[in-house]
């Protein structure tokens, strides 16, 4: 299921013949308002659920050169993103260039996720940081410290 307003969108040319990927696998929703946007790859495993205006890219804006508009730079930083799946992102999520997030995550609102998040955590903050992680032993989800 994808919401209305959403901006979803491969940008071709930057990484090799083959073309950029932008893989939705089957039952997942992408709330109303989320930009998605795949220079190489990004893969959005089964049963993701996406909150309301989550980003997700797998790219960056260049903006080095002070002599030319950011506008005309182009994108850089290009690294694969997979959100795994059973995922749940919540409103405002934002993912960058080059994360994993795995399997049965949950990403708390307004979180920016720059780095990869293990299977079965819940990450919150800007940076996104782990603050639980399910214990398979017992068989609770553990604050972490």
């Amino acid at each position: 299921m994808i919401n209305r307003d959403c901006w979803i969108q491969v940008v071709p040319g930057y990484i090799d013949d083959k073309g950029a990927k932008l893989i939705i696998k089957a039952h997942a929703g992408i709330g109303m308002g989320a930009h998605i946007s795949a220079a190489h790859h990004v893969m959005i495993e089964e049963h993701v659920f996406l909150g309301r205006n989550v980003f997700i890219s797998d790219h960056a804006h260049a903006f080095e050169n002070i002599t030319s508009p950011i506008s005309e730079q182009g994108i850089n930083r290009i690294a694969p993103v997979t959100i795994g799946r059973e995922a749940w992102l919540g409103e405002n999520v934002v993912v960058l260039p080059g994360v994993t997030i795995g399997k049965h995550c949950v990403i708390g609102a307004s979180s920016v996720v720059n780095r990869s998040i293990p299977d079965f955590c819940v990450a919150v903050g800007v940076p996104a940081r782990v603050i639980k992680r399910y214990n398979a032993e017992t068989g609770v989800w553990e604050r972490v410290k």
